[in-house]
């Protein structure tokens, strides 16, 4: 009973977790539907009533005792004269500005529900009642807001990859691949090497059409909104924040170090893009998540419904991207530290044989459902593909050469070691251009601070260079966490394999990443978007050092705190104040 109560709970704070995020998402796509459809002032009075609800709850919580009930709402009065405050400015800035895609709606939720975050922060800082788990919500709520600020007042043809304009006229690309199995009820038919970005497996799209079917069963003008689309891409980034979440609070990082660890993923810029691109990125990576958390889950716990459970998420990943296959690397790993630690567990009776034989027998029966149920769910459709066109299973688009992103001139050292000072000067990918890109390292960085986009704007191009920077140190401090804080650890806890796992995972993420740059030298190969699940041992590494007490963890820890803070400034800086801009989106990006 007493090793069922931890994993019931542990499914049951899932659940509520999954729960969370559907609600939130529910609740955004319905107030955009409402704000489309001329009905603003009710999404306006919601958000007000949401945010104000938050305000009053922290004050109440900060200033005043349970016995007295009547001060919570006189306290409540000054919070809520700040909070209308942040609303009569953002109608303002609205006034100013000349974007015809942000209304009145977007702004109050965004810098409406940031204002919330900081109010509700300073308050309890100000009552000396701020605690770690205030941080963590804090973190997840802010990082809520900026990407549902990004997914509503952003028009659905931004920050896509290999979208064209939602119409059946043109195939090829993934909106066309939506289309077609919305119109036609099936998969597309022919060579996938002939069909663009058909030759993706098609769980993603599948999804989305059932999406679209769902959506003309509302209101006309909600069912002819196709930015709908845009909420699918919001709910899986918020899952794949979850697993993240839970994954480290599986190796018992808590508290701050659970708040800072966090911010590390919530606040990277490439997760506000993934909440908007229709693409199939944002589901394979919140399967591939799920995947590795459970992994950990199986390893700690061997059973066969873990197992099962994790051959799905496996199986599905690969189903909606063929490259996340790579998670069976470290799952593969934790299988076989299983395997050899239950074999050489030391027997001395016949009964304690017996039962060892069992729990190996056991192991490889679960192993058995493992591949039975994996490999049919992942390798369908490149092997029916393989067997019907004899298309290579690892097949991948090829870029035209005419795109004039062509980077295979430089040399390996070049490409991995040494970029030039025109390169290092410019914070945005460059491509297509006179110069390109062609550093793996550097172009990385770029996507992951701002995908493919070049912003003109002084103000802009000055907060992207610090961005960079910042980056770049976070990049340093991550890979001196990963040395020592791993050492440390299993000197001190033994979780070896565990441990082991993540390098496995981000060796498994980077390593094809670079192999695919050098077999396909083109620019756009060099993307971030590739290899965001590094995101979590990443944010693993630096949680430890941040757990850690005393001597050079203290120090490192006080470092990292401090970068990660101004890390996220710089990013509110710059995406907070993004939707805000006075001029056409023409003059602000490219």
């Amino acid at each position: 009973m007493a090793d069922k109560a931890p994993a019931s709970k542990n499914y049951r704070d899932i659940a509520q977790g999954f729960g969370v995020c559907t609600l939130a998402v529910i609740f955004l796509y319905l107030m955009s539907g409402m704000n489309a459809v001329s009905l603003r002032e009710m999404p306006l009075s919601v958000l007000m009533t949401v945010f104000t609800t938050a305000c009053v709850y922290y004050v109440t919580r900060a200033f005043v005792s349970t016995s007295k009930k009547f001060l919570s709402l006189v306290s409540a009065v000054p919070v809520f004269a700040i909070y209308m405050l942040i609303f009569t400015l953002s109608f303002k800035a609205v006034n100013r500005a000349t974007l015809s895609c942000i209304s009145i709606m977007e702004n109050v939720m965004l810098w409406g529900g940031l204002g919330t975050v900081l109010v509700c922060v300073t308050v309890l800082i100000a009552a000396h009642k701020f605690e770690a788990k205030d941080a963590v919500t804090a973190v997840l709520c802010a990082g809520f807001v900026l990407r549902a600020g990004m997914v509503v007042f952003t028009p659905l043809n931004f920050w896509q990859h290999d979208v064209s304009n939602f119409s059946e006229d043109q195939a090829g690309f993934h909106d066309t691949y939506i289309l077609y199995i919305y119109n036609n009820m099936a998969l597309p038919s022919g060579d996938v090497r002939d069909l663009g970005q058909f030759y993706h497996p098609p769980l993603h799209y599948l999804l989305s059409a059932l999406f679209l079917k769902i959506h003309t069963l509302l209101p006309t003008r909600f069912a002819g909104n196709i930015n709908g689309l845009k909420f699918l891409p919001m709910l899986w980034t918020s899952y794949f924040i979850l697993f993240a979440k839970k994954t480290l609070e599986w190796f018992k990082i808590e508290g701050k170090a659970l708040a800072i660890s966090l911010a590390l993923i919530v606040f990277c810029p490439q997760m506000i893009f993934l909440a908007i691109q229709v693409n199939n990125d944002a589901l394979a990576l919140m399967l591939f998540a799920a995947s590795f958390f459970l992994a950990l889950k199986w390893y700690s716990k061997p059973e066969l419904a873990t197992v099962l459970f994790l051959a799905i998420a496996i199986g599905c990943a690969m189903m909606t991207k063929l490259s996340m296959g790579f998670v069976a690397l470290p799952v593969a790993w934790l299988f076989l530290a299983k395997l050899v630690k239950i074999v050489k567990e030391p027997v001395e009776s016949k009964a304690q044989k017996a039962a060892h034989k069992g729990r190996i027998k056991d192991l490889i029966k679960q192993f058995a459902v493992f591949a039975v149920t994996v490999f049919p769910l992942g390798l369908w459709f490149p092997l029916k593909n393989l067997i019907t066109y004899g298309t290579p299973i690892t097949y991948v688009f090829e870029i035209d050469s005419s795109a004039g992103q062509d980077v295979w001139m430089y040399s390996a050292w070049q490409r991995l070691f040494a970029p030039s000072k025109e390169l290092l000067s410019a914070p945005f990918l460059q491509e297509g251009g006179s110069l390109n890109d062609f550093n793996i390292p550097l172009a990385i960085v770029k996507t992951g601070l701002f995908d493919e986009r070049r912003f003109t704007d002084p103000y802009l191009v000055f907060v992207a260079k610090v961005l960079v920077i910042l980056a770049f140190v976070l990049v340093l401090i991550v890979s001196v966490c990963a040395v020592y804080g791993t050492c440390k650890r299993i000197k001190e806890s033994g979780k070896r394999p565990e441990n082991i796992a993540f390098w496995i995972l981000a060796a498994a993420l980077i390593l094809p990443e670079i192999l695919f740059c050098f077999k396909h030298p083109v620019v756009c190969t060099q993307s971030f978007r590739y290899i965001v699940p590094v995101l979590i041992p990443s944010a693993f590494w630096c949680g430890s050092i941040v757990k850690m007490q005393g001597g050079a963890s203290k120090a490192m820890s006080k470092v990292i705190t401090a970068v990660t803070v101004l890390f996220v400034i710089a990013v509110t800086m710059f995406y907070g104040v993004f939707a805000q801009y006075s001029g056409p989106w023409e003059a602000l990006i490219r």
